[in-house]
């Protein structure tokens, strides 16, 4: 496990590195440090989890995150931040949480072990042009039905099976994914409950009529499960 850790101020850096040896003591992580986003993206490195200061000098955090969002990037982050009026900027597809500066030790364990759920989900096993290839399931934005086959859509690209939608809906588990159409399943972290679809960049991809009512049955026992 690769750990990413981009902050201006030393001593952050420091206590992330504590937090996370004692937390992830299973996974062998490796650091890296940086003081800047500028630093960060120099260095050309991808990192399993990054930490993220939001106010830096040169590229601020919200830069970064844009950069790597623009990218295709699959960096999973947390941004570190005393400047809470910027978090509305800090949100993104791959933005897992928030930690409060200044840090909070129980608050930050809390949120440590939240995260090692989420980066220990499961990966699944799919046979592309006969090669075999295992896929993350957090990269999975949405499956569509196509005719005899479905669509995996993942980060950056789609990859055509020979498959039926009920298959990939035994396959994915709720709550993190849910059949929100008689020809779609969605991951649960792009679903808006406000526009009853879910949105992923510029697509929409919305709830059937019939589906409304499971899918934020869903949803609820989604947002249970992230704050455990």
């Amino acid at each position: 496990m690769e750990i990413g850790i981009c902050d201006d101020e030393k001593v952050y850096c420091e206590a992330m590195i504590s937090y996370c040896q004692k937390a992830f003591a299973d996974c062998e992580p490796g650091f890296h440090v940086f003081h800047s986003g500028d630093e960060m993206l120099a260095s050309k490195l991808q990192f399993d989890l990054l930490f993220l200061d939001i106010e830096m000098p040169g590229m601020d955090g919200i830069g970064v995150k844009n950069f790597l969002q623009d990218g295709n990037r699959k960096d999973k982050i947390v941004f570190l931040t005393s400047h809470e009026e910027r978090m509305r900027e800090a949100f993104g597809a791959n933005v897992l949480d928030f930690i409060s500066k200044p840090i909070v030790p129980a608050e930050v364990e809390k949120t440590l072990q939240k995260l090692k759920k989420v980066l220990g989900r499961k990966t699944i096993a799919i046979s592309l042009d006969g090669v075999e290839r295992r896929i993350s399931l957090d990269e999975i934005q949405y499956v569509e039905a196509e005719d005899k086959y479905v669509s995996v859509h993942v980060a950056g690209e789609s990859l055509l099976l020979r498959q039926t939608l009920t298959e990939w809906e035994e396959l994915l588990p709720e709550p993190f994914f849910c059949r929100c159409s008689r020809f779609c399943i969605i991951n649960m972290e792009y679903y808006n409950h406000k526009k009853s679809a879910a949105v992923i960049g510029e697509l929409t991809i919305p709830v059937g009529r019939t589906y409304k009512k499971a899918v934020m049955n869903v949803y609820q026992e989604f947002l249970r499960r992230k704050d455990e």
